[in-house]
């Protein structure tokens, strides 16, 4: 797939500009000044005040058409940020947010394509994306985020159970859950690890002073009887030795030369 135009048809909506206009270059310049963070209000523990002034290393909740606030928060945050999660609109028609949520499905890569594009430039080296979408437009999603991420940087689907009734479609499966996409920025990401327990080592022991620290016995041996696991052993003396059906067999050192033998 090549790469989309840098042109948007009906995505932003800004004073003196009608949802429908094609955007020139120009105007996409003086959409994309940082200029998203305005109109400051702080919240603590006391309520609303109003401030001048804000610093990038508050937390910070953004209202506003987020290509603008991605772009304003790039110059502070460019290389640094660990893990994006985004919810988009879907391209269905029912999104409640101030979006077209029925674009043209053109368009609505378009719309994609961008925000991925400097989300990608905010993630660290060993940062991760995570995009939220349903069946409507998953799959032709994953097409664009391969090309923006690189397919090897693909991590995988999460299955995300969002209501336990389903909904109805007529002639079609009831739905009930979302696809989050994730996505490495490169390969020094690495997937966290469920930090261990005294719980999860109390079957283990280190009787003998291993120096690799705790073990604990297993048996490998598995007695359930299956065909595609049962293997004839041919003997020097032609004779075949058929394992039995309780998946094991027990022998005695001096038996086995018997069997061997022609």
């Amino acid at each position: 797939m090549g790469k989309f135009p840098f042109a948007y048809h009906g995505l932003l909506i800004h004073p003196g500009l009608t949802a429908n206009e094609t955007l020139a270059p120009d105007e996409i310049d003086r959409l994309l000044a940082p200029k998203a963070l305005s109109n400051f209000k702080k919240y603590d523990k006391n309520g609303e005040h109003k401030v001048e002034s804000i610093s990038l290393d508050d937390n910070l909740i953004i209202k506003g058409n987020n290509l603008l606030a991605l772009h304003s928060l790039k110059n502070k945050y460019e290389g640094k940020v660990k893990l994006i999660y985004i919810d988009p609109p879907y391209n269905t028609g029912s999104d409640s947010f101030g979006y077209n949520d029925s674009f043209n499905h053109s368009t609505w890569l378009t719309f994609m394509r961008t925000r991925l594009e400097i989300a990608k430039i905010l993630l660290k080296d060993d940062g991760s994306i995570w995009i939220n979408i349903d069946d409507s437009e998953a799959h032709y999603l994953k097409i664009v985020a391969d090309e923006v991420f690189k397919k090897d940087s693909f991590l995988g689907t999460v299955i995300w159970q969002h209501s336990i009734q389903g909904k109805g479609y007529a002639g079609k499966f009831s739905l009930h859950h979302n696809y989050i996409l994730c996505y490495a920025k490169t390969e020094q990401f690495a997937l966290g690890q469920i930090e261990r327990t005294e719980n999860h080592n109390v079957n283990y022991k280190n009787p003998d002073n291993d120096p690799n620290g705790r073990w604990r016995l297993g048996d490998i041996r598995n007695s359930s009887y299956r065909l595609n696991l049962i293997y004839v052993i041919d003997t020097p003396s032609g004779n075949e030795i058929q394992p039995p059906k309780n998946g094991r067999r027990a022998m005695l050192p001096h038996e086995i030369p018997g069997l061997l033998s022609p």
